[in-house]
This record gives structure tokens, C-alpha cells and sequence, in this order.
């Protein structure tokens, strides 16, 4: 009996050792088999994105591999230049026996120990190297597997974007006339620059060339009557266009273009008292107007002007319905009731005679004297100045310009102390209007004064509080200010008032690392930037695309992000013949090729070597 209790002790003894044997065998085997742990980096190289690094790393232990009485420490290390060192927060997992609270991995199946977090970026972190470190603690004791590398450097592209706004205003400020401003913003436009650099907007205006104005009098006759009455020419419309014509050439290139007599009868006389009647009362008009045109001795020139109607049915249908409508004619229903039947216009004068025959007494009391009449209309044309005129006006007499030329005058120039001293004149004679101090405040800014920029843009916005133009203007200064929030909020005010404000929003969204929103407010209009931001979400093709439609011939930074696209898309010959070029426009770029990661792939390339040392 003894002897079979002690064989099933041995049996039980044997079968957990078997067990242990199978399931875990040994930490000695967690060391063998570490090769079989994998890791995956997301992205890989690691990217700097809004001024962080973000870590995503994923260690998968395969399954028949963690010991059941096991417990894994794993962690994350980054070491870079200058010592730089960066241990990441340990994360603890523990086998099926282990009583505490870590996550479990099953030896039958496996499992993941997951890294993510983000780590502010410095330089040193440009040349890098991130390594897992994993330890095993088995019965009191440590064992540390091999350390394992899992990613080379960080990619910095996204810093491209202050240089790249640099670039993009340089194209800007050439637009705007000044190219000192351009040269200046050129000169900017290097990967150590960290001020992002917005666009301005000017408020513009419309000065019409050519004005056309018709002034228009009715005279009025007595039945078969053609004389003018001289109550008729005491009316208000008949003065005003006696003033018209009198005061002509009282305004700078002013004139009559055409002279419209239109005269008519009513329907109820006879067609050759009719026909007498319609040219008397042409003949009695044109001397009217003749006149007065003598009397300001333009009566010569007018006579080609004439375009006379002589017609006794000269109203129209409409106009005897319309007259009809406003009348207080018993039967005026039943009469047009009777017109809308029809839609020929002869049957519908056919109609109209009978009416007036039937209806005479009332017609001639409410409708007919309204048709018997003469329409003067003048059509005066007056030619706006030339640019020539304006600008010399503006200097030498700018209260003869209304606010609008004056503002128009300053975009004549491309010297800016001309421009600024006309706006300087026009806040002077109109101090109420915001679009000078606007402007104005846009010429210190190219001169780069931000603070007299800030104070005229402040002026403006205290004439004009609502419009989008002054936001986007005080958001490029709070921009400049470092100030992301304020500029952002600005330019949220001024969306929909143009081009440049929405590049201005795709600034702030790059800045953010909301790449794909940034590529759409940049839109289709080629710069820098909005090549960055395709390249950014992934489209180094429509980046280059974008790139070619550029004049960057003077700045490195233009050939290295082309080198740039040129090595993602495995283009050797291309990428060394731009990074040649950016290292010949920018020396400094050759010392920031060497270590950067987009490069990689060619650290160990004699071509690449050449070009950068």
C-alpha cells in the first residue's frame, strides 16, 4: 500500500514536472527564443509632428513562449547627440501564476505589451537611436534579454514649414511692390527660422471708367393740341433736366451721348389728325431741347444725337392697361377681362379703339390725357479719370478725388513711401474710413514696423469693427507675435475674405499637424507650404507637381524639399541633382543633409558623401 502511495506521489510529481518542462521551459528559453519577439514601430522613423515625437511601439511575445511564473519588464530608451537620454515609463506584464495585478500573457497564446506616448523634440534627438530593453524575473532573480534596436533618428520635415512661410511671403511681398520686403523674407527662408509668416490682405476698390446716367421728363398736351403749355415746364422733372443740360460740363469728362424723343397720341382721333398731331408735338420737343442746348452753346454737337419716335400708337398696349388698372373706372374689370382674352397685339389695339369709343367720356377723364405726351430722355455719359490724372491729383490736388481714387492712386505706385504718403493724405481728408489706415498699416509691416502696422490695423478695426480683412491683418501680427491662439481666432474672423486668409488658416492647421485640413485651405494656388502639406499626408507627387510651378532658383530649401520628394519616390538622380543644388544656394544644408533621416538610405553612399561634405 505504501509502495502505491509512493508511485502515485512520483506520477503526480512527474506529470507538473512534464507540465513545466512543456509549458514554460525554463526563463533559459525566454532567452533563447527573444529573437522570436517582434516589434513594430509606427512610423518608423519617427516623425516630429506639432513639436513632439510620438512613440507607438508594439512588442508582440509569440505564444509558447512566456514562462507561467514569469514577470517581463519592458522599457523604452532614446539616446541622441549631447548625451541626450530619454527613458520612457516602464510597463510590467506577468505570466499565468503570477498573483499581482500586471496584465497577464498566456503562454498557449501569447500576447502585446503596447508603448504610446509623445516626448517634447530638441536637436539632439535628430540623430538618434530608440531601443527596447526587456527584463525577466523568475524566482527573485533577473535576467536581461538582448537589447534590441527598433528605430534610426527623427524625421524633422514638418519644420520646413516656418522657412517655407518665408519663401511663400517673399513671393508676396514681390506682388505687393516691394522688393526689399521680398529679398528680406528670401534671406528668412532657412530651416533655423522660427517664425511662421502669414499674408496681408489690402482692402481694394473699384473706380469706374465710365458712367452712364438717362434723365428722363414727360410733357403733357391738351387734346389735339401740340403747343407746350407753360404749366408743363414748371413740373420738377422738366427743371432737372433743363440743370442737367445746363450743368454739363461742370464735371471733369462729361457729356451727352444721346438725346431719346419719343412722342404719341391717344387712340381716339382719326389716323391723319393722328399722324399731324404725333409730328407736331416731335418738332415742338426737339425745339424745346434745341434751346436749351443753344443756351449752353452745345447745340452743334447734340444734332447727331437725336433718336426720335414719332408714332400715334407711340404707348404701348401694357402702358393703356397699366393706366386703366390705377383708374376708378366703373367697369374697368369687364374691360380688361375683355384684353386678356387675347394675346395678338393688333387685335388687342383693335380692341382698345372700340373701348375708347364706347367708354369715351370716362377713358378721357382717367386714362387718354396720359397718353398724349412727349418722353425726353437725356443719356449723359461721364468717363472716369485716367490713371495718369489720378496720380498726379493725388499729389497735387487730392481733395479733387473722391475716397475711392485715392485709395486707387496709391496702387498706381510701387515705390512704398509714395504709397504711404498717399494714404497718409487720404486718412487726412476722409479720417472716418478704414481702408487707408488698413493699407496703410500694410506698408509699415513690409517695412517690417509691427508695432506702427499694429496700431494702424488697430485704427482701422476702430472704423470698421466687423470687417474680415482687419482680422486677418491683426492675425498675421499676433502670428508674428508667437501668439497661435490670438492668430488663429483672427483668421477664423476673416475666413471667406480671400486667397490669403485661407492660407493663413493653413498655416495655423500645419502648425497643429492637421495636415490634410492645412492642404485644403491652401487650395490650388501653387507655394511652398502647400506642397509641404501634400508630402505631409502622403502625396509627394502632387507636392513635386506643385514645387515645379514655383520660381525658388535663388533658395535652398526649394531644392532640398525637392530632394526630399525626389528620395521618397526612389528618384536617385533627381535627388542628388537637388540636394547639389540646395547645398550650393544654403551651405548650411549640407550639414543638415548628413544627419537627415530622409536620407538614410544613402548615409553610406559615396555620391551622397561627396555632396555633403
Amino acid at each position: 500500500m505504501t509502495k502505491i502511495k509512493s508511485f502515485v506521489y512520483y506520477l503526480f510529481f512527474l506529470s507538473i514536472i512534464t507540465f513545466l518542462g512543456i509549458s514554460c521551459g525554463g526563463v533559459k528559453d525566454m532567452e533563447e527564443k527573444a529573437s522570436n519577439i517582434q516589434y513594430k514601430v509606427n512610423p518608423n522613423p519617427l516623425e516630429l509632428h506639432k513639436g513632439k515625437v510620438a512613440i507607438n511601439v508594439t512588442v508582440e511575445i509569440p505564444g509558447g513562449y512566456m514562462n507561467v511564473d514569469a514577470i517581463v519588464e519592458a522599457r523604452l530608451i532614446m539616446t541622441g547627440l549631447n548625451e541626450f537620454k530619454h527613458k520612457f515609463e516602464k510597463i510590467t506584464v506577468q505570466g499565468e501564476n503570477i498573483q499581482d495585478d500586471y496584465d497577464v500573457i498566456s503562454f498557449e497564446n501569447g500576447g502585446t505589451i503596447n508603448f504610446s506616448e509623445k516626448i517634447d523634440y530638441n536637436d539632439d534627438m535628430k540623430v538618434s537611436e530608440l531601443y527596447a530593453v526587456i527584463d525577466v524575473i523568475y524566482k527573485g532573480k533577473t535576467l536581461a534579454l538582448p537589447v534590441k534596436k527598433l528605430a534610426d533618428g527623427v524625421i524633422t520635415t514638418s519644420e520646413f514649414m516656418n522657412a517655407g512661410s518665408m519663401f511663400d511671403y517673399s513671393i508676396f511681398a514681390k506682388k505687393e511692390g516691394s522688393e526689399s520686403s521680398s529679398n528680406k523674407a528670401m534671406k528668412k527662408a532657412r530651416l533655423k527660422n522660427k517664425q511662421l509668416m502669414a499674408k496681408t490682405i489690402n482692402a481694394k476698390v473699384k473706380v469706374k471708367k465710365t458712367v452712364i446716367e438717362k434723365v428722363s421728363a414727360y410733357i403733357y398736351y391738351e387734346k389735339n393740341r401740340y403747343k407746350i403749355r407753360n404749366s408743363e415746364l414748371k413740373k420738377e422733372d422738366i427743371k432737372n433736366l433743363e440743370e442737367k443740360i445746363r450743368t454739363i460740363y461742370d464735371i471733369e469728362n462729361r457729356k451727352i451721348v444721346n438725346v431719346n424723343i419719343n412722342s404719341s397720341t391717344s387712340p381716339e382721333g382719326g389716323e391723319r389728325l393722328n399722324e399731324n398731331l404725333v409730328n407736331n408735338r416731335g418738332d415742338a420737343g426737339k425745339n424745346f431741347l434745341s434751346k436749351i442746348f443753344k443756351s449752353v452753346e452745345i447745340d452743334d454737337e447734340i444734332n447727331g444725337f437725336y433718336n426720335e419716335i414719332r408714332d400715334r400708337k407711340g404707348w404701348s398696349d401694357t402702358e393703356f392697361v397699366e393706366l386703366l388698372k390705377r383708374s376708378e373706372m366703373s367697369d374697368k374689370d369687364a374691360i380688361l377681362g375683355v384684353l386678356k382674352m387675347y394675346n395678338d397685339p393688333e387685335v388687342i389695339n383693335k380692341e382698345i379703339d372700340n373701348i375708347v369709343h364706347i367708354y369715351k367720356d370716362e377713358l378721357e377723364e382717367m386714362v387718354l390725357p396720359k397718353l398724349r405726351k412727349s418722353l425726353y430722355e437725356i443719356v449723359i455719359e461721364t468717363g472716369g479719370m485716367s490713371d495718369e490724372r489720378i496720380s498726379e491729383l493725388s499729389i497735387s490736388n487730392a481733395n479733387a478725388l473722391n475716397k475711392k481714387q485715392l485709395i486707387y492712386a496709391a496702387t498706381l505706385t510701387s515705390d512704398l513711401s509714395e504709397k504711404k504718403k498717399i494714404y497718409k493724405i487720404c486718412i487726412k481728408i476722409y479720417s472716418d474710413d478704414w481702408q487707408a489706415y488698413n493699407n496703410l498699416g500694410n506698408i509699415y509691416l513690409l517695412e517690417d514696423d509691427l508695432n506702427k502696422a499694429e496700431e494702424m490695423y488697430n485704427k482701422a478695426r476702430e472704423k470698421n469693427s466687423n470687417e474680415p480683412i482687419i482680422a486677418n491683418n491683426l492675425g498675421v501680427i499676433a502670428l508674428m507675435k508667437n501668439n497661435l491662439e490670438m492668430a488663429e481666432e483672427e483668421f477664423k474672423k476673416a475666413s471667406g475674405s480671400g486667397e490669403n486668409s485661407n492660407y493663413n488658416l493653413g498655416l495655423i492647421n500645419l502648425k497643429k499637424g492637421n495636415y490634410a485640413a492645412a492642404s485644403r485651405y491652401f487650395g490650388t494656388t501653387p507655394s511652398f507650404n502647400a506642397a509641404l502639406s501634400k508630402l505631409l499626408i502622403g502625396n509627394p507627387n502632387t507636392a513635386l507637381t506643385i514645387l515645379n510651378k514655383l520660381d525658388g532658383k535663388n533658395v535652398g530649401i526649394f531644392y532640398y524639399l525637392k530632394a526630399i520628394l525626389a528620395a521618397r519616390t526612389k528618384d536617385t538622380d533627381s535627388m542628388f541633382k537637388n540636394l547639389r543644388m540646395a547645398i550650393d544656394k544654403d551651405p548650411l544644408l549640407g550639414k543638415y543633409a548628413k544627419n537627415d533621416i530622409e536620407f538614410g538610405t544613402f548615409f553610406e553612399d559615396d555620391t551622397f558623401k561627396t555632396i555633403v561634405k
